[in-house]
């Protein structure tokens, strides 16, 4: 990914420009003909720089195996809109660019809206954060997934979050197999001792409960 200092350069550059052509528009017509000669070497200088950026940038994150989205988030911590997807994020989930770029936290993840933006709150708060969490397809299929999330904020623009989620569909199969043998008789199928002791302790508390 773009780290901060080239994404704040990239920004630097941006506002550069918008002053400079402000500043032309204020100074008339005399102007023109050097803006021009100027914009062209400018342009061409920065452009390289930049297109050799994202030519590093999307070889990176166009062949990470996991789900990679990039979103931006107003500064109190409200999802806007996703505004760059890997294409195994856009692959799995079902979406075209043009259709996930359109989208936010709120629409992919399955849990509602309070939820979502609660955790959000804390990714703030923390800067950074794992957790697991479902995502929806656009099918409707729902898939577990465990996310790492990383905050940029900047002095100019919105704070931006990168996401990295990893499917851990294997992993909970696996986890509630090993669930299952930790309390089961390999060769009978039936509850060994320990989680026999387990109900038996249930039932007794139930029974306390309710006389």
């Amino acid at each position: 990914l773009l780290s901060e200092k080239a994404i704040k350069d990239m920004l630097h550059h941006q506002k550069a420009l918008e002053f400079y052509f402000n500043f032309i528009y204020l100074s008339g017509s005399s102007l023109i003909f050097i803006s021009i000669l100027f914009f062209i070497i400018y342009f061409r200088r920065k452009n390289k720089e930049i297109e050799r950026l994202y030519v590093r940038f999307n070889l990176i994150f166009d062949n990470i195996y996991d789900l990679a989205y990039v979103t931006e988030f107003t500064p109190d911590a409200i999802p806007v809109h996703f505004i760059e997807a890997n294409d195994r994020a856009l692959s799995t989930l079902g979406y075209s660019r043009e259709e996930f770029l359109k989208l936010n936290h709120l629409n992919i993840i399955n849990a509602p809206w309070e939820d979502i933006l609660s955790m959000m709150k804390t990714f703030f708060e923390k800067g950074d954060m794992s957790y697991r969490i479902e995502l929806k397809a656009k099918d409707g299929k729902i898939m577990p997934f465990e996310v790492t999330s990383k905050l940029y904020k900047f002095k100019a623009g919105n704070p931006i979050g990168v996401c990295i989620a990893r499917d851990i569909s294997e992993k909970i199969k696996m986890e509630a197999e090993l669930k299952k043998l930790s309390v089961t008789d390999s060769l009978t199928g039936a509850y060994n001792r320990h989680k026999y002791i387990e109900i038996i302790q249930k039932e007794i508390n139930s029974a306390r409960r309710h006389g």
